[in-house]
């Protein structure tokens, strides 16, 4: 991207619908055209690929309009790694993307899953606390914490594999952020009682 002359090449522009990509274009380049009666981005060698309900089409060109009407100086925000930014942060460029009308399910997944995530220490007691006691016929103290650990590792890579499913759009962020939470606390809770019932 030439910010100075207006002008950019390699172009790649997703057009995303509630969360799905619907249409591709490429272009070879593109020069900011900006004149009295419009402003626009005039590209050359288009391929647009548009995606509907189990179907796909193709369309080239040797010479059209962009669907972006920024100009150059608009396109140089830089991008920030969702990973770096505080969940603050992360809420107001999610805010920013909303703006722009674009929907990241990834960024959105991201920021649900950071603050479900907060609830880990105490879900991990949870799922730990029943397994400390001894068994009340093989006796083991090592033996329930090693099940309870396990159960633990088994919440962080489940709460992981609803994260990533969520980031890939097969779940909405809020489901996937908190279904491993709402399961594990249900099972501890579960737990707990079982073993009461055993200590009395």
């Amino acid at each position: 991207l030439d910010i100075k002359n207006g002008f950019m090449k390699n172009i790649t522009c997703y057009k995303v619908t509630s969360g799905k990509i619907t249409t591709i274009i490429k272009a070879k380049s593109a020069i900011w055209n900006n004149t009295a009666d419009s402003e626009k981005w005039v590209a050359k060698n288009i391929t647009v690929t548009s995606f509907t309900e189990g179907n796909m089409t193709f369309q080239k060109a040797d010479i059209g309009d962009l669907a972006l009407f920024k100009p150059p100086d608009s396109l140089a925000m830089a991008s920030p790694r969702p990973d770096l930014l505080t969940i603050k942060e992360l809420g107001q460029y999610i805010d920013r993307l909303r703006e722009d009308k674009i929907r990241s399910l990834s960024v959105e997944t991201q920021f649900h899953g950071r603050i479900s995530f907060a609830l880990a220490p105490f879900i991990m007691t949870l799922l730990v606390v029943p397994f400390g006691m001894r068994f009340p016929r093989t006796g083991g103290i090592a033996r329930g914490i090693v099940s309870g650990l396990i159960l633990g590792l088994a919440y962080w890579g489940f709460h992981s594999g609803m994260l990533n499913l969520g980031a890939a759009g097969h779940l909405t962020p809020i489901l996937a952020a908190w279904t491993a939470n709402a399961i594990s606390i249900i099972l501890g809770i579960i737990l707990i009682y079982e073993r009461k019932g055993i200590y009395g």
